[in-house]
């Protein structure tokens, strides 16, 4: 670990992680695949930038002096000022993808993808920068990665990077805040609100409306602005949570279940359970 250097804080020793010790400097960038034996547990920062992806387990991070818990699906992009750290409990097991880069792909991307996604990133109040990937997309991005464990010409892989790291960075870019007015976010928050009782998940989009007052066009754009999602999406994975919480709490058969959340075809109420949770309702009502 030649390339920690200790500096010190009016708080606490911390170590820094310079590139041109860790990163080929020819390519400027750096890729690894860690378990959470491996990860870094000195409080450490570094002179380049990173993402982490959480494959599989779980993992507790510290960042900026606040504790989080990360989980599978966590992608989570470290600034250069950022002071952190891993602190592996026991009985927590994680695997990650772990990518590093210099800061001019870093000022690259954020002028492809435009100044407001840098004011984002670097905003300082903002002490971590953390965004969710569903397990549906969790094993595609994992493979998009593999280029990284095979040999070829430098510069093919520093343009596979480039156009990985574009990718990436929208990610972040489509979870900024966005402006909408007030008026408009107060009423899906309400709807959003409203929407966790068992009379309007029954009732579904119509109620969505309803609450909002919105048509169903301003609707659409509106979640899809605050929420990344579509009103159908939503309502589909608001239903499945709540039938999978009344096949493991309560001795409901399923037909019943399928009509109380809104389903009066039973056969597609388990094609929708089978894609959100890999199994019949049957099976996992058995399995939990």
């Amino acid at each position: 670990m030649d390339f920690l250097k200790e500096r010190g804080s009016d708080i606490l020793d911390y170590l820094t992680i310079y590139d041109s010790d860790y990163m080929n400097m020819d390519l400027k960038f750096a890729y690894r695949y860690l378990t959470n034996t491996e990860l870094l547990e000195d409080l450490h920062d570094h002179n380049f930038y990173e993402y982490f992806l959480i494959v599989s387990g779980s993992v507790t991070h510290m960042i900026n002096g606040r504790e989080e818990i990360l989980k599978a699906g966590d992608l989570v992009f470290i600034r250069d000022f950022d002071r952190h750290h891993y602190h592996n409990q026991l009985n927590q097991k994680c695997e990650m993808i772990n990518v590093s880069f210099s800061r001019e792909y870093f000022d690259a991307g954020c002028r492809y993808l435009g100044e407001p996604l840098r004011a984002f990133l670097l905003n300082p109040s903002a002490h971590s920068l953390k965004i969710y990937i569903s397990s549906y997309n969790l094993s595609s991005y994992v493979q998009k990665h593999d280029f990284f464990n095979f040999r070829m010409p430098g510069q093919e892989l520093i343009l596979k990077f480039k156009l990985l790291l574009i990718e990436i960075l929208s990610l972040f870019l489509l979870d900024a805040p966005k402006t909408f007015p007030d008026q408009s976010r107060q009423k899906l928050e309400n709807m959003l609100e409203q929407m966790n009782s068992q009379e309007n998940i029954e009732e579904g989009l119509p109620a969505m409306l309803r609450i909002t007052g919105f048509s169903h066009g301003h609707l659409c754009r509106v979640m899809k602005e605050a929420l990344h999602t579509t009103p159908k999406q939503y309502l589909t994975d608001l239903r499945m949570t709540y039938a999978s919480n009344l096949l493991t709490n309560s001795t409901m058969d399923i037909l019943s279940i399928s009509l109380k959340v809104g389903y009066t075809s039973l056969s597609h109420f388990i094609t929708k359970f089978k894609e959100s949770f890999g199994m019949t309702p049957l099976k996992y009502r058995q399995t939990h």
